[in-house]
């Protein structure tokens, strides 16, 4: 529920949802996975964008993503982003 509304009442009416669960967000092209763990169902998107903060844990968790990522067969891209 948002705002007192159930979900499916939102999807359609924003293109961008955050939910703590991929599948709740509805059908989508990107996602964007903010947390340390994988999300399931990731491979079925478009684009997967998996942000990771420069904390050792963060860093750690990313990399075991990214094995997964390769051990699908799919190779990732890395985009540093600088603090400007």
């Amino acid at each position: 529920m948002l705002a007192g509304r159930p979900l499916a009442d939102h999807l359609g009416r924003t293109p961008v949802l955050l939910a703590d669960v991929a599948a709740e967000a509805g059908p989508a092209e990107v996602l964007i996975n903010l947390g340390p763990a994988p999300v399931e169902g990731a491979l079925a998107y478009a684009k997967v964008f998996e942000v990771v903060a420069d904390s050792d844990d963060d860093i750690q968790s990313g990399r075991q993503r990214w094995r997964g990522y390769l051990a699908a067969g799919i190779t990732p891209t890395n985009h540093v982003a600088s603090a400007a």
